[in-house]
């Protein structure tokens, strides 16, 4: 039962750090795009596809990097 209960909380915590990984890689994503908009400045493509793409690019991968010393634990 006590390993039961470790093993859901190792299992908690890891889906703890695995969002937050994924928030911190799409919020500054977002507000790239809503920035301009709710200030009302006007551009003909903020974000086409392959800027996002770019975006995911730069973006992810110094994220893995910094979270890679405590980002999934062993169950």
């Amino acid at each position: 039962m006590t390993l039961a209960i470790s093993m859901g909380r190792k299992i908690y915590s890891n889906l703890k750090k695995a969002i937050q990984y994924i928030i911190s890689i799409h919020i500054p994503i977002i507000l790239t795009v809503f920035v301009p908009l709710t200030l009302g400045w006007i551009y003909p493509n903020i974000l086409t596809p392959l800027h996002v793409i770019f975006l995911e690019l730069i973006i992810g991968l110094p994220v893995p990097l910094s979270m890679k010393t405590n980002l999934w634990k062993r169950i």
